[in-house]
């Protein structure tokens, strides 16, 4: 791990773009601009095939390796020079000291989180707002794809969430909606 950390020091430095691997988790690499990380956590900016998407956390525990290679390199050239992406700070304030610090940030945003566990046993995948977050766990008022809320919220302890998602085009759809369309149910014709 402390191979890891030392890399992500030098890749949030230099604004890389970067692969990271999760090898228990994902066979693929998830390929972001790193913003923040700590022991614990590290905050992404997502891209996937030249889309810059929203911001994603990570258990830092999880990361089997993390490198910056020649193509990553070349898609981030290709991003700026596109103007997909800023070479500049990202100024963001979310505490990455623990999951709880992180998720009490984020509950008073009202914002539409998605939150993982990536376990290929049980994957759990909660889209929805915070409704509350304690000393283990966190509790997600979440909806399903036709945007009908659940009527109670869903438990996750910490120590099972492998991911949380913010402002990703998913999520910035469903919050337009629900800003739009508060109290209305959707009817499919």
């Amino acid at each position: 791990m402390l191979e890891v950390l030392n890399q992500l020091e030098k890749y949030c430095r230099d604004r890389s773009l970067v692969s990271l691997r999760r090898d228990d988790i994902d066979v693929n690499s998830t390929q972001g601009l790193v913003l923040g990380y700590s022991s614990e956590l590290i905050l992404i900016q997502d891209v996937y095939d030249f889309f810059v998407d929203g911001l994603h956390i990570l258990n830092i525990r999880d990361i089997t390796s993390v490198e910056s290679t020649k193509t990553d390199c070349l898609q981030r050239k290709i991003l700026l020079e596109e103007g997909l992406m800023s070479d500049e700070g990202s100024g963001h304030d979310y505490p990455l000291s623990c999951w709880k610090d992180l998720l009490s940030h984020v509950v008073a945003s009202k914002q539409i989180v998605i939150i993982e566990d990536e376990d290929p046993a049980d994957d759990i995948f909660l889209i929805g707002r915070i409704a509350r977050v304690t000393d283990y766990d966190v509790h997600v008022h979440y909806f399903n794809g036709m945007a009908e809320w659940e009527p109670d919220p869903r438990k996750m302890t910490f120590e099972y969430i492998t991911r949380c998602k913010l402002f990703t085009n998913y999520t910035n759809k469903y919050q337009s909606y629900f800003e739009r369309y508060p109290d209305r149910d959707f009817e499919c014709m």
